[in-house]
């Protein structure tokens, strides 16, 4: 097998390039339309002057399609204005709440006025699409010279700005609380104590999730009851507080089998929360246990050490446990934090240790976290242990490993599942299809979660080894697929010294291979089945060359037009793909629109063409193209727009040929394209795995690693027995006499 090749290059930034003129409009415009829009305005107004909860409005538009950033309402409202997104019924359209001033309102009506005149006088009031899209509009003779009360680009950009929208109203949550529950109101910038005080809701520091500044607090139902009687209006999301665990299956009594363990020395240790473990194992010298469950105040049985103590003994012990799946990681250490009984959870209490457990443990990089609700997630927001959870990943170097949760067959996966940043695992049978107790995705209505698939066991395919207080215990479930997978992830970020993004790529794109999923076959199964062995990830069969890049985005675009691919007979005999993934930063207020950083990923040969060298990518994406015709419904299906895992590929058959250079230089290119929701640009890491499937079965690694360092590329050999040495060596107890 080949080794995989980590190159270290210089990658070039730059800012958007400036233009994009007035835009398009998607139908014509009508001065029938304006004058809805004014009145729906109107009627904001009236209502939001009269009410004495928060100082300001909320309101929402209601859009006619999925819209792109660069379509949003600028002047009826603006970006740093919106405090909620969701899609309606159909998942067809946005709905976009802001939180503006009446000001702000009265100064958008007076502009809707004054577009009016000017549709009235110089567009017999209807402007087309086609006129509009050419620029007729700003051909027109004479236009504004005696109407100066709106300039030429506040009208064009009112225009389009309504062109999108259906219409502006309040939006409601319907909400139907069960006892105490975790609110989540709109950000209207005022103290949340003072803002619930105005409506005869008093409430403690304890109940709030973040503090002050947050909008997320702990609710009673009497609270809730008063809260949408007072201010309905107030409520952005709403989920019960108390997380009862879904079910693991259990098929067969304990059996006293003596298993033996050394000693443990310097492995890697793996963060795990999860129910109690029991100190009488016998790895339990391999578990660091904390106690975090108030098992003084609470009575506990022997069950509510079954889960956590099971999970444990995977990760310490998986493969001698289980042979048929020994991943020749070896053993691992780990640190548990027993944070529930085996009945359920606290939720707001859960999400508050969660953040203090990682902070406090700043030295494990994968945490595994094998808990879950048997309610589904929302289509409309992300849980507020999911959000919690993507926080942690964005602040701190950490990687959660979480299970897929259990249910029925088309059941949605249950929080916290639907954490976007973190590695969500799904179960297999050992014939790799999916079993019956394995819920889907996707989170949001468009994020692929799972992200992959392991073996979780299965009355037909045969079941998971663990061990529990009693002894050995035959179980099936997502809560014994997931352990496998934070092994991997550790042997990958500890013992091979990988960044968590090149990890997390190089595991899904071992799990892709070269098979083509549809989209409902991934929010089942995830992006694929990851390989038993750590050396069918690291490595590559000798027909493949398998490459790892790595880098910053700090600004529009990213790039690198130096890719010497080999070619032979002047020809490229390769098929392409790639994986990248990325690390965002996530705001659960925003609703749908609940990542903050895009990256889009463009690899290929370099295409000269009108003056000009651009990138013709391997997936023939034109979304970033200056003639791009590509729909943000379009973008988000085809390309995953937005999604933080990317994966993109040439199509694979017993007929590929070999393809020609497109450029002079006969290079190929990559380009990271960020596309940020806010107006501030984040800074964010990537990696991205390429393999290079040769069509002939010919080994051309060689060849490869001569091209690329003949181009300055520094290019190196992911070895793994060099870097366990450097790794042991640097782990070593020193010994001072």
């Amino acid at each position: 097998m080949n080794p995989i090749l980590e190159l270290k290059g210089t990658f070039s930034s730059r800012k958007a390039l400036p233009g994009g003129g007035s835009g398009s409009i998607k139908s014509e415009v009508s001065v029938k339309k304006l004058t809805n829009i004014g009145l729906a305005i109107e009627k904001m107004i009236q209502f939001w002057s009269k009410q004495d909860v928060i100082d300001g409005a909320l309101i929402t538009l209601y859009y006619d399609s999925i819209i792109a950033k660069s379509n949003r309402a600028t002047r009826i409202c603006d970006n740093t204005s919106v405090v909620g997104v969701k899609f309606n019924n159909n998942l067809d359209k946005h709905l976009i709440t802001h939180f503006v001033t009446i000001e702000k309102l009265k100064e958008s009506k007076k502009i809707l006025k004054y577009a009016i005149e000017v549709m009235n006088k110089y567009f017999n009031g209807i402007i087309l699409r086609d006129d509009f899209n050419k620029n007729k509009v700003i051909e027109q003779s004479g236009i504004y010279k005696d109407i100066d009360k709106i300039s030429k680009s506040e009208f064009q950009g009112i225009i389009k700005e309504i062109s999108y929208i259906e219409n502006i109203d309040i939006e409601i949550t319907t909400f139907n609380p069960i006892g105490s529950s975790i609110i989540t109101l709109y950000n209207t910038k005022q103290d949340i104590r003072t803002l619930l005080r105005k409506i005869n809701i008093n409430i403690s520091l304890d109940k709030l999730l973040d503090g002050t500044t947050g909008e997320t607090v702990l609710l009673n139902e009497e609270e809730i009851k008063q809260l949408q009687a007072r201010a309905p209006f107030l409520i952005s999301m709403g989920i019960e507080d108390f997380s009862l665990l879904d079910k693991q299956a259990k098929l067969e009594l304990s059996k006293n089998e003596k298993y033996f363990i050394e000693e443990p020395t310097n492995e890697p240790i793996i963060g795990v929360i999860d129910t109690l473990f029991d100190k009488r194992v016998y790895f339990s010298n391999w578990v660091e246990y904390h106690e975090i469950f108030d098992t003084k105040s609470i009575s506990t049985d022997t069950s509510d050490f079954n889960h956590g103590t099971a999970v444990s003994s995977i990760i310490v012990d998986g493969p001698a446990l289980n042979p048929r799946l020994d991943d020749d990681c070896g053993r691992f250490r780990v640190r548990h934090f027993g944070v529930s009984n085996g009945k359920g959870m606290n939720s707001f209490w859960i999400i508050q240790k969660i953040k203090e457990i990682v902070r406090n443990n700043r030295d494990i990089k994968v945490w595994n976290l094998s808990l879950g609700s048997i309610k589904e997630i929302s289509i409309n927001f992300v849980s507020a242990e999911a959000a919690a959870i993507d926080q942690i990943q964005s602040e701190y170097d950490v990687t959660f490993v979480i299970s897929g949760t259990n249910g029925k067959s088309g059941q949605r996966i249950g929080s916290p599942a639907d954490s976007i940043n973190s590695v969500v695992v799904n179960a297999v049978d050992f014939d790799e299809n999916s079993t019956s107790y394995t819920r889907s995705g996707p989170v949001l209505s468009y994020f692929i979660k799972p992200d992959v698939s392991y073996y979780g066991g299965s009355q037909e395919g045969g079941y998971i080894n663990v061990v529990e207080p009693l002894g050995l215990q035959k179980v099936a479930g997502t809560s014994f697929a997931a352990p496998w997978i934070a092994r991997k992830l550790s042997f990958l970020i500890d013992k091979l010294n990988m960044s968590r993004e090149v990890a997390k790529a190089i595991l899904i794109d071992s799990a892709i291979g070269w098979h083509k999923r549809s989209f409902n076959q991934r929010v089942l199964i995830g992006h694929g089945v990851v390989p038993i062995k750590i050396q069918d990830i690291i490595k590559s069969p000798i027909d493949e060359i398998k490459f790892i890049v790595k880098g910053t985005s700090n600004l529009k675009d990213t790039y690198n037009y130096n890719f010497p691919i080999p070619l032979y007979r002047d020809k490229y005999p390769f098929k392409v793909k790639a994986t990248m993934c990325y690390f965002t930063k996530c705001f659960r207020n925003q609703g749908v629109d609940y990542t903050e950083t895009e990256l889009g990923l463009s690899f290929g040969r370099l295409k000269d063409e009108e003056g000009t060298t651009r990138i013709k990518p391997i997936n023939d994406d034109k979304q970033y193209d200056v003639e791009s015709k590509t729909t943000e419904s379009r973008a988000r299906k085809e390309y995953r727009k937005w999604d933080n895992v990317k994966h993109i590929q040439e199509k694979m058959s017993s007929r590929s040929s070999a393809t020609i250079p497109l450029s002079k230089n006969k290079l190929w290119g990559m380009k990271i394209t960020s596309t940020p929701r806010t107006d501030q640009r984040q800074s964010v890491n990537f990696a991205v795995v390429v393999t290079l499937k040769e069509i002939n079965g010919v080994n051309r690694i060689d060849d490869f690693i001569y091209q690329f360092s003949l181009r300055n590329w520094l290019v190196s050999k992911i070895d793994i027995d060099t870097r366990i040495d450097v790794y042991n060596v640097a782990n070593q107890e020193l010994e001072i006499e």
